[in-house]
């Protein structure tokens, strides 16, 4: 490799490997936000059809991603929604291959954590969103979640809302930039909305009839919002 870099690139990834989360957290996320590590993560993603080693190596790299999923300004970090979109897409694609070690049964309890965990309500839908992709659910927990994942389109769509401390009126922080459901607060690039169109189409749920529903409109809001933006 031609990169004066590479040999830096290895050695952190090796640490990585060998430590896992606590050595990219250890001192305050120095390693986690090192020039090794994070020059490499967008193009993890691109090259991540290449091989099955690619796929591991992408989803190694959004994981690392997602250590700081309240608000990483890296300036070549990738959205928290966008990482968890390569984690799944990674995900199923090694299943599909015939790779069993795939990381899938890890995802639902991801989600939920990042549900938890997380400030930021667009990534909180966009984890309910991904549960419902990847959870094995009964379907009482699938109407459950349809009908939390309709709440929070909703309050993303109010201009103002009440403050719980003063009861005044104040704009909405968390107002969607753009209608369509879910992907109008949760997603801001292309790309993004077509690899999470596409897990839709395979893997969300098609019943009981609430599921049906919101499937049918997360495909037909998403797919409206590509066809206008192909059309400028």
């Amino acid at each position: 490799m031609s990169d004066p870099g590479h040999p830096g690139y290895v050695a952190a990834y090796e640490r990585v490997l060998a430590g896992g989360a606590p050595e990219l957290l250890r001192d305050g996320g120095l390693l986690l936000n090192s020039f090794e590590i994070t020059e490499n993560l967008l193009l993890s993603h691109s090259e991540a059809s290449t091989s099955p080693r690619h796929r591991w190596f992408s989803i190694l790299t959004a994981c690392i991603e997602l250590l700081s999923w309240n608000g990483w300004e890296a300036s070549r970090g990738t959205p928290a929604s966008q990482a968890l979109c390569n984690l799944t897409t990674d995900s199923f694609a090694l299943l599909d291959a015939g790779d069993a070690r795939a990381p899938l049964e890890l995802l639902p309890s991801t989600c939920r954590e990042l549900q938890q965990a997380s400030e930021n309500r667009h990534l909180r839908a966009t984890a309910l969103l991904c549960e419902l992709l990847v959870g094995d659910l009964t379907d009482a927990d699938i109407e459950t979640r349809c009908r939390e994942l309709n709440r929070h389109h909703d309050a993303f769509q109010a201009q103002c809302v009440e403050s719980e401390d003063t009861n005044e009126w104040i704009p909405n922080v968390w107002l969607a930039r753009r209608p369509e459901f879910i992907w109008g607060a949760a997603v801001s690039q292309r790309q993004e909305l077509r690899m999470w169109l596409e897990l839709v189409k395979a893997h969300f749920p098609w019943s009981p009839g609430l599921a049906l529903k919101t499937r049918e409109r997360l495909l037909e809001d998403g797919e409206a919002w590509e066809r206008s933006a192909r059309r400028r």
